[in-house]
């Protein structure tokens, strides 16, 4: 007897021995990264990673775009205004470029603050966080992801990765602050994730 036509029979490919992931290789690869890290740490260069590593590679773009903009926007006798510093990765390039410049540094989580008091004593540092409206209010502090903190809480963190505190702060305005001042460029962290370049620049003309 022949098939009914209405009859379709699969035939099984062979199945193909070592077809799967090499996890060695991916292993090798991951030690790899590790090491490369710890070599970039050390050595301070993390250009290193970004060689292995593309979000690494994107953070280290960004960063050659963060320094352009500040090279060739700052200069002696401006301002720079630096909202939630973090550890001053941005300012620490600002002051760099514009060493005669005037710069300010708002960081409301009281150890980072006492660190940019400490690192940056040219740089006038104020324990704020800035929103709507001057007063008191509480901080979401991640004290394991602290670039994620904030006065909203950032609902892409859990608590194991975070270990989010709450701690209160003081809170102004940016006019409030910048009353007797004309700002030349003002840094505002987008997640206070300065780790990954998000930050937006406000240029004089902005600002105002």
């Amino acid at each position: 007897m022949f098939p009914s036509a209405n009859r379709v029979t699969h035939a099984r490919a062979p199945r193909r021995v070592g077809a799967g992931p090499d996890n060695t290789s991916m292993r090798s690869q991951a030690l790899l990264r590790r090491c490369v890290g710890i070599v970039a740490r050390r050595l301070d260069r993390p250009e290193l990673v970004s060689a292995l590593y593309a979000p690494a590679r994107q953070a280290e773009h960004e960063a050659v775009g963060i320094g352009a903009l500040l090279a060739g926007t700052l200069h002696a006798g401006c301002t720079y205004v630096d909202v939630g510093s973090n550890r001053g990765q941005v300012l620490k390039e600002a002051v760099r470029v514009a060493p005669g410049a005037q710069h300010i540094a708002f960081e409301p989580i009281p150890r980072l603050a006492a660190e940019l008091t400490a690192s940056f004593p040219g740089v006038i540092c104020r324990q704020l966080a800035l929103g709507a409206t001057p007063g008191a209010a509480q901080f979401c502090y991640f004290t394991k992801l602290d670039g994620w903190s904030g006065l909203r809480r950032n609902p892409e963190i859990s608590d194991e990765r975070g270990a989010p505190e709450l701690i209160d702060v003081r809170v102004s305005t940016l006019d409030v602050e910048m009353a007797e001042l004309t700002p030349t460029l003002i840094k505002m962290s987008c997640i206070r994730a300065i780790n990954t370049g998000s930050a937006n620049f406000q240029s004089k003309r902005s600002a105002t």
